[in-house]
């Protein structure tokens, strides 16, 4: 049970006004906290103090999560070949829009998968993280240059990222 209080304490005196995000991500960095299983736990020894701290750990992120009205995020962001074929298909520069679509964000002519795994790293690293629909989050974050053009034709210097619970991007877009 110290492990857990020891940890929320520890999470909760690092935070001093950054949003939660932030304080996991740097735990994560520092080695304070590790992500396993779909969950941060700090590091231990024996299995009986990993099952403690799983539990402890699950309080202590809920108890932050509550007192800082945020949740905790994942330590990476995964993109998938299925998830990047979406974006190909729907918000590359050559993607077509049918009559029967909604229209949607694109980005410029040269865009390519290596830019664009770059462009989800730095927008993961610097950007607005928030809640989305469900269980997901929104990762947003202005570039300050062009990028592509929003769902209106206008020039968009914005990228919009879904991400799953576990950190998988759903899609991408300028906006």
């Amino acid at each position: 049970m110290a492990v857990g209080v020891a940890l929320f304490e520890g999470l909760y005196s690092a935070a001093e006004g950054k949003p939660a995000s932030v304080v996991v991500r740097d735990a994560v960095v520092s080695g304070a906290l590790t992500y396993v299983g779909a969950r941060f736990l700090p590091p231990v020894e024996s299995a009986a103090a990993q099952v403690l701290t799983r539990q402890t750990a699950r309080q202590a992120a809920r108890e932050a999560g509550e007192l800082l009205g945020q949740r905790a995020l994942p330590p990476r962001i995964l993109l998938t070949q299925r998830r990047l074929e979406h974006i190909v298909q729907r918000h590359w520069p050559t993607s077509g829009t049918s009559v029967f679509e909604q229209p949607a964000g694109k980005f410029l002519p040269g865009m390519t998968a290596m830019r664009l795994r770059e462009m989800l790293r730095i927008a993961g690293e610097r950007g607005v993280w928030q809640p989305a629909r469900g269980m997901r989050l929104q990762v947003e974050y202005n570039f300050g240059q062009v990028i592509g053009v929003d769902r209106y034709g206008r020039p968009a210097t914005r990228l919009r990222m879904i991400l799953d619970p576990n950190g998988e991007v759903v899609t991408a877009y300028p906006y």
